[in-house]
């Protein structure tokens, strides 16, 4: 029964993303995203389809059914080279990959370059005009509200209704039982399938509301009441990788977006506040918690240390000696390696660990090919909003940080998902980006 409930609901955002066109289909994606694991499966046959992946290409869809609109989007698009050069990339580690045959190895690199990289486009064309912006910031703001109301449900009643609904239905591994029921340190997950990932999706939207409350004057009480609740959801969601990428994304934010006289008082109020909660001992142990990783390198807590991060780096680097140009393919930590995503599967040697860093999976499954096509891919993003920040620069303050956010959590953890929110929402602010530099150009001429 539950299946069909999924697949229901499916059905409604596929065609609300289909119907509409605009900030509106964006609004269809972004909610999907938000609220429905990718753990949910609509199908099996003939390819595995989650509900992360359908919404995805759910978009391409709506985007190929004007193929001249998208041909001039694309011709347009300000990152067209690094996102081809990605693309060319992807293509030849699977062209390369000599485990599969030829059409087999074109679909999966396609495929893995469509639910990453490509959602920066997808989501940069689906967003027309600046004034846009206003109404998907408020969508975030709201969702969030409702994000936490649920996360603060899962600490109250230490479960997650909605998580074992899904483990139930389809049979599957649940990171929030794990967590919950086993040794370690207790998360929440609100909607979505891992703590982890949910502290990370936190912190960009907390991003959001101190952007809000600064440069949307008509959205400061929402954020007034949305960022204590985001606040404590991302504390409780317990993971030290998301609390630091936040951290180094606000600093960005700050640095950049903010006067000074604006700066010297967050520095005051910000040393008060870290003061006063610090005094919290419930707060106190997660603060203690993240400090000890620069001071110990983690020894003193559960879970990953820069002990284990050195095992897994030696580990992956043997791997990467086996094929250094092309890697050993994709997937191929999954397919070969046979470490599953579901630890009680797992066979893999104890070196490995979970591969908790994206520095890991790039030296296995891409190799030097995947490794300078990805840096050439976000040194390219860095640098444009680094060159246009002298022009809306609380937009370019915010890509920069979104995209340092995204590169210090995937390094730290491991991808978990978070292309979607964070390539989304970076698309969104180049088009932003454009739009604001071509209207200076119309107005000097």
């Amino acid at each position: 029964m539950g299946e069909f409930i999924f697949i229901f609901f499916a059905l409604i955002f596929f065609g609300g993303i289909i119907r509409s066109t605009g900030v509106t289909r964006l609004l269809w994606f972004f909610a999907g995203i938000l609220f429905f694991q990718d753990r949910i499966i609509l199908f099996e046959s003939p390819i595995l389809m989650n509900f992360s992946r359908f919404l995805i290409y759910s978009l391409l869809i709506a985007e190929l059914t004007q193929p001249k609109k998208l041909y001039y989007e694309l011709q347009h698009f300000p990152l067209i080279r690094p996102l081809m050069v990605i693309f060319i990339g992807i293509l030849c580690i699977g062209m390369l990959d000599n485990r599969h045959g030829l059409f087999l190895n074109l679909y999966r690199s396609t495929d893995e370059f469509i639910q990453t990289f490509f959602i920066l486009f997808l989501c940069y064309v689906n967003f027309k005009r600046s004034s846009d912006w206003e109404k998907l910031i408020k969508f975030f703001l709201i969702s969030s509200i409702i994000l936490c109301i649920y996360g603060f449900l899962n600490y109250l009643i230490k479960a997650n209704p909605l998580d074992n609904f899904i483990s139930k239905t389809y049979n599957s591994f649940s990171y929030f039982d794990q967590y919950a029921l086993g040794n370690g340190r207790f998360r929440i997950n609100s909607f979505v399938s891992h703590p982890i990932y949910y502290g990370y999706l936190l912190g960009i939207l907390l991003l959001l509301c101190f952007y809000s409350f600064f440069f949307k004057g008509n959205l400061k009480k929402l954020c007034l009441i949305t960022m204590p609740l985001i606040f404590m959801n991302l504390i409780l969601a317990n993971s030290r990788t998301p609390m630091i990428a936040f951290v180094v994304g606000l600093f960005i934010f700050i640095v950049i977006a903010l006067k000074t006289i604006v700066k010297i008082r967050l520095l005051i109020y910000g040393t008060l506040f870290c003061l006063a909660i610090y005094n919290i001992p419930f707060i106190q142990e997660k603060i203690d918690n993240t400090i000890d990783i620069f001071k110990t390198g983690g020894e003193k807590t559960e879970g990953s240390n820069l002990a284990m991060r050195t095992i897994q780096l030696n580990a992956s680097y043997g791997e990467f000696l086996k094929k250094p140009f092309s890697g050993n393919g994709l997937y191929y930590i999954t397919e070969n390696l046979i470490w599953s995503n579901n630890p009680e599967n797992s066979v893999s040697d104890d070196d490995f660990q979970g591969f908790e860093s994206y520095i890991y999976q790039l030296l296995i499954e891409q190799g030097l090919i995947g490794i300078i096509t990805n840096a050439i891919f976000f040194i390219s993003i860095i640098r444009y909003f680094l060159i246009r920040r002298l022009v809306q620069k609380e937009f370019s303050a915010l890509g920069l940080a979104i995209i340092l956010m995204f590169l210090t959590f995937i390094i730290g953890t491991g991808t978990l998902n978070s292309w979607v929110i964070s390539m989304g929402l970076t698309g969104i602010l180049i088009k932003i980006k454009y739009l604001e530099l071509r209207q200076l150009e119309l107005s000097h001429t």
